[in-house]
Parts: structure tokens; sequence; C-alpha cells
């Protein structure tokens, strides 16, 4: 082996030298998006979750406040006999008695 074939593999060395931390960038380029992904996805799904969990509290909120609606809607329809009989009530005791009825 001669100098310049000495020169000539130091210089074959080096590219390859070169060549492999290349590599080993573009590899590393390569897992920082599926990392990138990943993490996307673990969002993603914890965001998901979230939401189902809220969801599944509004529904159970609506569901509270419909049946609460109707217990007093029904309160009100109650409320609305009640009175009815009462004014109906009030009306016929004053005819009960015979001076009143008669005037």
């Amino acid at each position: 082996m001669g100098a310049g074939q000495s020169v000539t593999n130091n210089k074959g060395k080096s590219q390859l030298h070169i060549d492999e931390k290349k590599l080993q960038g573009d590899r590393g380029a390569n897992s920082r998006p599926k990392e990138a992904i990943k993490k996307e996805k673990a969002r993603f799904s914890r965001a998901s979750k979230k939401i189902q969990s809220q969801q599944k509290e509004l529904s159970e909120k609506n569901l509270a406040l419909e049946e609460s609606l109707t217990v007093e809607k029904q309160k009100v329809v109650s409320q609305k006999a009640s009175l009815k009989s009462e004014k109906k009530r009030s009306q016929i005791v004053p005819c009960q008695s015979p001076r009143k009825c008669e005037a």
C-alpha cells in the first residue's frame, strides 16, 4: 500500500462515516413523525374519551331535567284540578243556605 492508496482509503472511510451519519439522521427523521403520530393518537384518544364522558353526563342531566319537568307538569295539572273543584264547591256552598239562594 502506497501513500496515495492510504489517502484514498481514508477518503473512502470518511465518506462511509458521513453516509452512516446521514442514514442515522434519516432514521431519526423517520422516527420523529412516527413519535408525533403516536402522541397525536394518544391525545386524540384522551379527547375522545373526555367527549364520551361529557356526552354521558349531559345525557344523564337531560334525563333528570325531563323527569323533573314531568313531575312539575303533574303538579300543575293537579293544582288546576284542585282549583277547579274548589271554585265549583265555592259556587255551590252559598246556594245550600235558603236565605242566600233566595236573593
